[in-house]
C-alpha cells in the first residue's frame, strides 16, 4: 500500500525440466546387489550445474552422466527476477476487486466524513483513538493524529458558563474510560477556533461491551451542538423576566422579591 512499509518475497524455480539417466555400470557385475545399491545411492546427489556427478561413498567408484544428456538437461532453469525491487506494488497491478476490509475501511471513513456530529471513539486502554472531521475541526491545531492524549489536550474545554477551563481528565470521555460508566448529557463550553464564538455542546459517552464476554472494550463520545438551543431558551428566559416586571408595574399594588437574607433583590414601580 501507498506510504506503507511492505516486503516482497521471491521465489526462484531450481527445477529440472528432465530427470537425466545414469550409467549404472560397474568394474563388478557379479554383484547385482552392490550396483542396485549405487544406483540408489546416486540418485539421491545433488545435480551441479556443470552435469557430473559423484557419489559420496568411495573414491573408487565414479558414475559419469551420460553422454547423451545435454547441457540443456543437465542445467536447471533459473529465472532471474528483478531484484531488489523498486518500489511497492503499482495501482494498476493491484487486484481490481477491493477485499472485504477495505470495503469496510472506506465506508467507515466515508460516515465518519460526512457525519457533522462531531464523534470520538477510543479503546480502553487509550492507545488508540478515532475522531471524525466534525470533532477535528474543533481542536486548535486542526490535525488529528498522534496518541489520543496527545489528541485530546489539543482541545480548549470550558465549564457551560465559561467560566473556568476544564483539565483533560475531566473530559467526559476520559471519565468514561477510567470508571468504564456512560456519561449522560454533560454540558461543556469550547470556543470555535475559526470565528472565536462560544459554543455549547451537550456530551454523552457510551460504553462499548462485548457483546459475548460481557468485557469493556471501550468507548465513543457524541457532541451535540445546542448553542442554538441555550441562545433560545436564555432568550426566553429575558423575555419571561420582562413580561413579569411589565405586569407588575401594572399592578396598583407594592411588589417586591427577597433573597433567603431578606435583601430586596426586584420591586415594582409602585414602591419607588
Amino acid at each position: 500500500m501507498e506510504e506503507s512499509q511492505f516486503y516482497t518475497l521471491t521465489f526462484t524455480s531450481a527445477m529440472h525440466e528432465t530427470a537425466p539417466s545414469f550409467n549404472t555400470s560397474t568394474t563388478q557385475p557379479s554383484h547385482p546387489a552392490r550396483s542396485t545399491r549405487s544406483v540408489a545411492k546416486a540418485s539421491r546427489i545433488l545435480i551441479p550445474a556443470g552435469g557430473s556427478v559423484s557419489s559420496a561413498g568411495s573414491s573408487s567408484r565414479h558414475l559419469q552422466t551420460s553422454s547423451s544428456i545435454s547441457s540443456a538437461d543437465s542445467t536447471p532453469s533459473i529465472f532471474t527476477p528483478n531484484f531488489p525491487p523498486n518500489g511497492p506494488p503499482l495501482r494498476n497491478n493491484l487486484m481490481s476487486e477491493p477485499s472485504i476490509l477495505q470495503k469496510s475501511t472506506k465506508l467507515r471513513d466515508a460516515v465518519l466524513k460526512i457525519v457533522n456530529i462531531p464523534c470520538y471513539a477510543i479503546w480502553k486502554d487509550e492507545s488508540v483513538g478515532i475522531p471524525n472531521d466534525a470533532l477535528i475541526r474543533l481542536t486548535t491545531t486542526q490535525q488529528g493524529g498522534g496518541s489520543p492524549s496527545e489528541f485530546l489536550s489539543s482541545f480548549e474545554i470550558w465549564t457551560e458558563d465559561f467560566s473556568q477551563p476544564l483539565g483533560v481528565d475531566d473530559y467526559p470521555v476520559v471519565q468514561l474510560i477510567r470508571t468504564e460508566t456512560s456519561v449522560a448529557s454533560k454540558r461543556v463550553g469550547i470556543y470555535d477556533p475559526k470565528t472565536g464564538l462560544p459554543r455549547i455542546f451537550d456530551v454523552n459517552a457510551e460504553a462499548i461491551i462485548d457483546e459475548v464476554s460481557g468485557e469493556f472494550l471501550g468507548g465513543i463520545v457524541v457532541l451535540r451542538d445546542v448553542t442554538e438551543y441555550m441562545d433560545r431558551i436564555a432568550a426566553q428566559k429575558d423575555l419571561n423576566a420582562q413580561q413579569f416586571e411589565d405586569l407588575g408595574d401594572l399592578l396598583p399594588l407594592m411588589v417586591w422579591t427577597t433573597t433567603p437574607d431578606g435583601s430586596i433583590d426586584w420591586f415594582n414601580q409602585r414602591l419607588v
